[in-house]
């Protein structure tokens, strides 16, 4: 997928917006009623939780009125929120669609921040600590080979240096990772992992 400024639902989130601007002191029951469609319909345009087609945003232009610049902006997020990604990007491999969104920020964003109170963050963390969490999690065996494969691709975004990262990490993640019994050097293996990762110049650590 080619890199844009934001991820497709948040330009949609950004039409939303803008329209719930324009709509003012006008209820969306009486947007709604003039455009055609019902007010749930509305409350998920204003959500930005529906495409914006050339045709919906005729109708909430007759509706709303408005200046051409803001209906500029609306008409740009719509067509950049209506952006496919292609079924072979790595959005596609995870199952829910939190995630999904998730790894869509972690692309585009250009500054990400991540505090970490009870497990250290999924960037971070080593494949055999990832192994250990799954397991204990009761993923099933099958999966957890696939979701590993999933994770160590995500951690791929830390070596874009245009963006930054920045995390911080409770001593309770940390001591929780201490205390695995330890046979297969899990401890130590995050630990240098951690201290890897704090040398990129785009990683902050604390």
């Amino acid at each position: 997928m080619t890199p844009v400024e934001m991820p497709a639902f948040i330009h949609n989130i950004q039409c939303g917006r803008l329209l719930e601007t324009l709509r003012g002191e006008t209820t969306q029951r009486e947007v709604a009623g003039a455009c055609g469609w019902s007010q749930p319909t509305q409350v998920d345009l204003e959500r930005g939780q529906k495409l914006f087609t050339a045709e919906i945003l005729e109708k909430l232009k007759a509706a709303l009125g408005g200046d051409a610049e803001i209906w500029e902006q609306i008409a740009r997020h719509a067509e950049l929120g209506a952006v496919q990604v292609a079924k072979t990007d790595l959005r596609w491999k995870f199952k829910s669609e939190p995630m999904r969104k998730l790894v869509d920020m972690e692309r585009t964003a250009s500054v990400i921040r991540c505090k970490a109170s009870m497990l250290l963050p999924g960037m971070l963390q080593t494949v055999e600590l990832m192994h250990y969490l799954m397991e204990v999690a009761g993923v099933a065996a099958e999966e957890i080979d696939r979701l590993i494969d999933l994770r160590v691709r995500r951690q791929e975004a830390l070596l874009d240096t245009s963006r930054r990262f920045e995390f911080i990490i409770d001593q309770a993640a940390l001591a929780r990772v201490s205390l695995i019994s330890d046979t297969s050097g899990t401890w130590a293996g995050q630990l240098t992992r951690l201290a890897e990762v704090a040398m990129l110049p785009n990683v902050h650590i604390k």
